[in-house]
This record gives structure tokens, sequence and C-alpha cells, in this order.
């Protein structure tokens, strides 16, 4: 039941600001707070310490970035976090890490997470998969057993 007000809690706020009544520039940025989660979530995405200090909008390549981004997922924990397409323009090295990132934040039972994809291995990662054509479900499932990174053939 937590789980389902966490994930109706931020529908809620992701609508407030789609309705222009809250703005995401105002909201603080929120730090790192302990160098060590820093340093582990550095590790989980094979990225050296000095991307942390890097701006994000200068001087990283398309994976990179992605990887970056899914370093502020895990260092912010939102309530509700909306991924779309995490492994477009991405190697197959590249893929990996970056789902090793998903993976990671999916540990956090508080946290909902929402991936738009077309690749079917990422979906498998999934505890909950709804499959798409032409704007119509085509499929609603729980997976029971979310297949882990290691586990999938890329």
């Amino acid at each position: 039941m937590a789980d389902v007000k966490r994930l109706r809690e931020g529908f809620e706020e992701f609508d407030r600001l789609l309705a222009g009544e809250e703005d995401w520039q105002d909201k603080p940025e929120q730090p790192a707070e302990d160098p060590v989660a820093l340093e582990k979530e550095l590790a989980v995405l094979d990225m050296d310490k000095a991307y942390a200090d890097r701006d994000l909008n200068v001087g990283f390549s398309g994976g990179e970035k992605k990887k970056a981004e899914i370093l502020q997922l895990l260092l912010l924990k939102p309530a509700l976090a909306i991924l779309d397409e995490t492994d477009s323009g991405l190697d197959v090295d590249a893929v990996r890490t970056v789902s090793k990132g998903i993976e990671e934040f999916q540990k956090d039972k508080d946290a909902s997470l929402l991936i738009i994809t077309h690749n079917a291995a990422i979906a498998d990662l999934a505890t909950r998969v709804i499959r798409l054509r032409s704007g119509s479900v085509m499929e609603s499932r729980l997976n029971e057993h979310p297949a882990r990174v290691e586990d999938i053939a890329w």
C-alpha cells in the first residue's frame, strides 16, 4: 500500500508541475549528503569521481550523459522517476552499465520507476510490464521474477 501511496504522490507532483502550480526550477538542488554514497553510485555506473564535478551539458558523450543522469537518479532518490529510452544511442556495454544503475535504483522499495523502452531485455528488469501498440495496451502483466542485469543476454 505504501508503494501505491508514493506512486500517487509522485504523479500528483508531476501533475502540479505540468499545470504550472509548481516550478521545478524553484526546488533546491539536493546534493549528495554522503560522500560514501556518491562513490558507491559512481562505482555502480563505472564512472570516475571526476565526473561528479563536471557540468552535465559540457563535454559529455551520449553514454556519459546517460550515466550522469542515472547517477543523479540514484543520489536524489525521487518518489517517481520516468526514464524515456535510456538505451537509445548506446553501445551494449553502456546499456548494461546504465541498466545496472536502474537496477540499483529499484532496490529502494519506496520509489517508483516508469521506463519507456523498445528494448525487451530492459522490460524484463521490470516488476510490471505494459506493452503498447499504436496507443493501445496489448499486454499488462506482473513480472514476479524480474531479470537481473548480469543474467540478460545483451
